[in-house]
């Protein structure tokens, strides 16, 4: 009985993962979405590809994707954009954060949207989180102390 309240317990969470993936989704549905595999095909086939990672900096200092870029705020984005010198147009442009099928991680959708109103169509919104993109090969940063930090203060 014990298994299968265990087995039912994460059966609903993933109908409710799906479940949110597909309302931001149909609230973005103007964004092209790619997965992590496509990333990784995108960056073989030598395309120029920016990993915009959206997640709060205290996170992102924890544990990071070698060469991706922290925007923490839409409004931190916009700037960058308007200089020109991180976020270009000649780049395929991969928005993260932990979990965009969470309906707490909007802010990659938040910014692909920033992206394609300032008429950077080459913004995807990454369906998969920091994990994916090690099980795929791509290389981390992890910085201890900060790791340790949070779960001090977590606990």
């Amino acid at each position: 009985a014990a298994r299968r309240a265990a087995t039912k317990t994460a059966t609903d969470a993933v109908r409710r993962s799906a479940a949110q993936t597909g309302a931001l989704e149909r609230k973005y549905e103007h964004l092209p979405t790619i997965d992590v595999q496509g990333v990784v095909e995108r960056m073989r086939r030598g395309e120029q590809v920016l990993l915009v990672d959206t997640r709060p900096a205290a996170e992102y200092a924890q544990l990071s994707v070698v060469g991706s870029y922290n925007v923490p705020s839409v409004e931190q984005l916009e700037r960058d954009v308007e200089q020109g010198e991180r976020v270009r147009a000649d780049h395929t442009i991969c928005v993260h954060a932990n979990d965009a099928s969470s309906e707490e991680d909007e802010a990659p959708w938040r910014a692909a949207s920033v992206l394609h109103e300032r008429g950077l169509h080459n913004a995807h919104v990454v369906l998969g989180d920091i994990d994916d993109f090690i099980d795929n090969g791509f290389l981390y940063e992890r910085d201890e102390a900060a790791a340790a930090a949070a779960a001090a203060a977590a606990a």
